[in-house]
């Protein structure tokens, strides 16, 4: 799992190991695939089944389809990108039930200096809202 990790990361200036979120994403997609009790083959399938629902959907239902589920075969645990996909990530908040008030913490935080780029939470604020990682910008409202 070390060297997945490794293909990752990249150096930045101050020659530290960072990745982006979208990196972040995309690693955790591969990993919980890899980890999944259906098998890559069951995990594909159940993607084809989604892409065919959504290939059969009205333009105006296409609209207010979520297109994550088109690459992310888990509703329960998922990262929103945010404005900056690309953005390198050096800290990170990570929590269960992440909520408001814990996007309101990380945004105190970061005003008093910590490193906080990438909120990361699982649970029930990220199941029905799909936001829970967000980059640089922090806008609570965006979170409501």
């Amino acid at each position: 799992m070390e060297e997945q990790i490794n293909l990752f990361f990249s150096r930045s200036l101050d020659n530290k190991f960072t990745m982006t979120i979208q990196q972040i994403y995309d690693l955790a997609l591969k990993m919980g695939m890899k980890a999944d009790p259906r098998g890559e083959a069951g995990v594909k399938k159940y993607l084809a089944k989604i892409k065919k629902q959504y290939e059969s959907l009205s333009a105006s239902e296409k609209k207010y389809f979520d297109q994550t589920k088109l690459v992310d075969p888990y509703a329960d645990s998922s990262i929103h990108l945010v404005d900056k996909p690309n953005a390198e990530v050096r800290g990170v908040m990570v929590g269960v039930d992440i909520g408001v008030s814990e996007l309101l913490l990380a945004e105190e935080l970061r005003d008093r200096g910590e490193k906080i780029d990438l909120v990361l939470g699982h649970g029930q604020f990220c199941q029905t809202r799909r936001a829970c990682a967000c980059g640089r910008e922090f806008d609570a409202g965006a979170h409501q």
